[in-house]
């Protein structure tokens, strides 16, 4: 789901980097996007009701969080009108509609729900970049190594 969620992530949010999972508050973000203002948005990415719901206990999209500006969830089409309770009304909402087949349609990810930005934001450091770039740099080269020790 990914790679459908790159070309929305970068016209909406993106602009400058969107990474992909990238440490940012404790927590690993499936995706995540740093504008040209340096404000940043995290999306989450939800394959199923029961993955949606095994998220209730990380408070990864509570507010306020330091270097997080808006909070998305990223569900599949069919899960859109199945959107848990608990979601707290500041998160955000992409939905990507999938074929019977598993083929996800670009031309059909749209937002649902615009996330809330928290009022009085300050963009992100470039101290807190550096570190979130350094760490995804890190995982990337961990995982291309391991693929190659394998042969």
């Amino acid at each position: 789901m990914f790679e459908a969620l790159l070309p929305i992530a970068m016209l909406k949010y993106g602009g400058k980097f969107t990474l992909r999972e990238a440490w940012v508050d404790g927590g690993l973000a499936d995706m995540f996007c740093i504008d040209k203002n340096y404000f940043t948005t995290e999306i989450e990415i939800k394959t199923s009701l029961a993955d949606w719901n095994a998220d209730r206990k990380k408070g990864k999209f509570d507010y306020p969080r330091p270097h997080v500006h808006r909070f998305y969830f990223a569900v599949p089409e069919s899960l859109v009108d199945k959107k848990p309770t608990w979601v707290p009304r500041s998160c955000g909402l992409i939905s990507v509609y999938t074929e019977y087949d598993g083929t996800l349609r670009l031309d059909r990810a749209k937002i649902v729900k615009k996330s809330i930005r928290p009022r009085g934001s300050e963009p992100v450091p470039y101290k807190f970049m550096e570190r979130v770039f350094g760490h995804t740099n890190r995982r990337h080269w961990d995982l291309v190594m391991k693929i190659n020790a394998r042969g």
